[in-house]
C-alpha cells in the first residue's frame, strides 16, 4: 500500500504541475564532500567550522557558511527533484498520420555524506509515456524520456569513497554507468541539452541499465583521468557471470582559457542465452567489444563544439555497426546568459547483414535543433525540431519530422 500510495502522489504531483505549465530539473552533482580547500573552491562544500577557517588563512570562500555546530542528520542530506515533461508531434506522410504524444519524468535523488570521504546516493525515477517512439521506431529515438506505462523504479544506490584528496573514487552498488562514462559537456543531458538518446550516449556502445556494479577513477592531475567501470548484465542473479567492462582515459586540456575534454574508451560485454524480454523470444548468448571516443572543447564563451563515434564488433546480433555524431552549442547571450541553442548531426552505419535483410537500406541520419529559454532560476522551456531520414535503415520509409516542447522544473 505504501508502493502505491508513494505512486498516486508522485503522480498526482506531475499532472498538477502540467496543468500549471511547469516541467524538469537538473539532478544534483554525483559529488562527494570533503573538507578539502579545492572542495570549497568547487563549491562540493557549504559549510565550514570556524577552526578550518584558520587553516584557510582567515579566508571564508564565497558560497559557504560558518557554523559554530555540526549538521544534524537532516542537515546533512542533500536533496534534489526533476519535473519533467515532454509533448512530441509528427508531420503526416504517407506512413504515418499526424499525432501529438505526451510523457513525463520524475527523478528524486539524495546525497548522504557518511563521513568527509564517503557518502551514500541514491536516485528514484517515474514516468509515464512512449511518446513518438511508441509509434515511429528509430535507432537514435526521439526523446530519451520514453517510459512506457506509468511506473516507480528505484533507479541507483550506491556507496562512494574518495582517497588522497580526491584523486581516487570508487563506487559500488546499484549504479549506471553512463553517469560517469562517454559524458561530454554539451550533449549528455535529456534534461537540458538534446532530447534524443542518440545525441546523450553513443548508440553503439553496449550500456547496460541500472545494476549491481563499480567503478574505480584515478585523476593524478586536473588534466588525466582514468575510469574502469563493470556492470552485470544479468540483473542481481549471477552478477559477475555476464557483464559489461569499460575503460576509459581522458584528457582535459584548457586552451586559451577555454576548457577542453578528451575522452576514449574501450569496452567489452558478455550476454547469455534466455527469452528477451520485450519479445518473449529465446536469444542465444553472444560477445560483444568495442571502442569510442567523446570530445568536447569550449571555442569561445559563447560557442562549444562536441562530436561522438563509437564502433561495434558483433554484427550478427547487432543491426549497427557504428554510431557518430556532432554538434554545436551557443549560449551565454547578451540579456539571456542562461539560455542555449544546441544542433546536432548523427549517423547509423548498418551492419553488412541487416542492410542485406532489408528491401532498401541506407544510413540512418537524424538532425536535433534545440533553443532552451531558462524562465527563471528552476524552470525552462525547450522547443525543439527533429528530422530523420531511413529510419532504422529503411530506405523505403519517409523521412519524419518532430516539433516539440520540453518543460523542466527544478528544485
Amino acid at each position: 500500500m505504501r508502493k502505491w500510495s508513494f505512486r498516486v502522489g508522485v503522480l498526482c504531483v506531475v499532472l498538477g504541475s502540467f496543468m500549471m505549465g511547469t516541467v524538469v530539473m537538473t539532478p544534483t552533482a554525483h559529488a562527494t564532500p570533503t573538507h578539502a580547500s579545492s572542495n570549497y573552491e568547487k563549491g562540493l562544500v557549504d559549510h565550514i567550522h570556524p577552526e578550518e577557517v584558520e587553516a584557510l588563512g582567515g579566508q571564508v570562500p564565497e558560497g559557504v557558511t560558518v557554523v559554530d555546530h555540526e549538521p544534524g542528520f537532516w542537515e546533512k542530506f542533500e536533496w534534489g527533484i526533476v519535473l519533467g515533461g515532454v509533448v512530441q508531434g509528427n508531420t503526416e506522410n504517407d506512413d504515418w498520420d499526424a499525432q501529438t504524444d505526451a510523457m513525463y519524468h520524475v527523478d528524486i535523488e539524495a546525497l548522504f555524506p557518511v563521513t568527509d570521504h564517503s557518502s551514500v546516493y541514491t536516485l528514484i525515477e517515474a514516468g509515464g509515456g512512449d511518446g513518438v517512439d511508441g509509434r515511429i521506431s528509430s535507432f537514435s529515438g526521439w526523446s530519451d524520456y520514453t517510459w512506457g506505462d506509468d511506473d516507480i523504479i528505484l533507479a541507483e544506490l550506491w556507496y562512494e569513497h574518495t582517497w588522497a584528496d580526491g584523486r581516487f573514487r570508487g563506487r559500488i552498488g546499484k549504479i549506471d554507468l553512463s553517469t560517469d562514462f562517454d559524458t561530454n559537456e554539451y550533449a549528455n543531458d535529456e534534461h537540458c541539452a538534446f532530447t534524443s538518446s542518440g545525441f546523450i550516449n553513443n548508440l553503439a556502445v553496449e550500456l547496460p541499465d541500472y545494476s549491481f556494479g563499480g567503478m574505480f577513477w584515478w585523476q593524478p592531475t586536473e588534466k588525466f583521468s582514468v575510469g574502469v567501470g563493470y556492470q552485470s548484465n544479468n540483473g542481481w542473479d549471477d552478477v559477475f557471470h555476464n557483464g559489461f567492462g569499460i575503460l576509459e582515459v581522458g584528457w582535459h586540456p584548457i586552451f586559451n582559457g577555454h576548457q577542453g575534454n578528451y575522452r576514449f574508451y574501450g569496452w567489452a560485454s558478455a550476454h547469455g542465452a534466455g527469452e528477451d524480454e520485450e519479445t518473449g523470444e529465446f536469444v542465444d548468448g553472444y560477445t560483444n567489444a568495442g571502442w569510442g571516443f567523446s570530445f568536447d572543447q569550449e571555442i569561445t564563451a559563447h560557442i562549444g563544439l562536441w562530436c561522438r563515434y563509437g564502433s561495434q564488433s558483433n554484427e550478427e546480433f547487432n543491426a549497427f555497426k557504428a554510431h557518430t555524431s556532432f554538434g554545436v552549442q551557443f549560449m551565454n547571450f547578451y540579456r539571456r546568459p542562461d539560455d542555449a541553442v544546441g544542433l546536432a548531426y548523427g549517423i547509423v552505419t548498418l551492419a553488412d547483414d541487416y542492410a542485406e535483410s532489408l528491401e532498401k537500406a541506407d544510413d540512418e541520419t537524424h538532425v536535433e535543433l534545440y533553443y532552451r529559454a531558462q524562465i527563471n532560476e528552476k524552470i525552462a522551456l525547450t522547443p525543439h525540431l527533429q528530422w530523420i531520414t531511413n529510419p532504422e535503415g529503411d530506405a523505403t520509409r519517409d523521412d519524419t519530422f518532430v516539433l516539440g516542447l520540453r518543460g523542466t522544473f527544478m528544485l
